[in-house]
């Protein structure tokens, strides 16, 4: 490459095989793989997507246990705040 990628989108981007032999690829950068899919199928992404903060809840719930089970197994420390555990 001759330049960084600095914006989202597809890049067609040269991939030189052997000095006689150039392969273009096609590079998807996006935010998450859902918008990667979107962007491949050529939907539009000016979209705005729209998450719950129930969802955002249910995301954060789940990380924080998987961090208090792999803390468990560890011997680690505890994720729940003031002594909730």
């Amino acid at each position: 490459m001759k330049t960084p990628i600095k914006s989202l989108g597809l890049h067609k981007v040269p991939v030189l095989l052997h000095p006689e032999i150039e392969a273009p690829i096609i590079i998807n950068v996006a935010h998450s793989a859902v918008e990667a899919e979107r962007q491949a199928k050529g939907d539009a992404l000016k979209v705005v997507e729209v998450t719950s903060m129930g969802d955002l809840g249910l995301e954060v719930g789940a990380a924080l246990g998987d961090a208090e089970i792999a803390a468990a197994i560890s011997g680690g420390f505890s994720c729940m705040p003031w002594g909730l555990d």
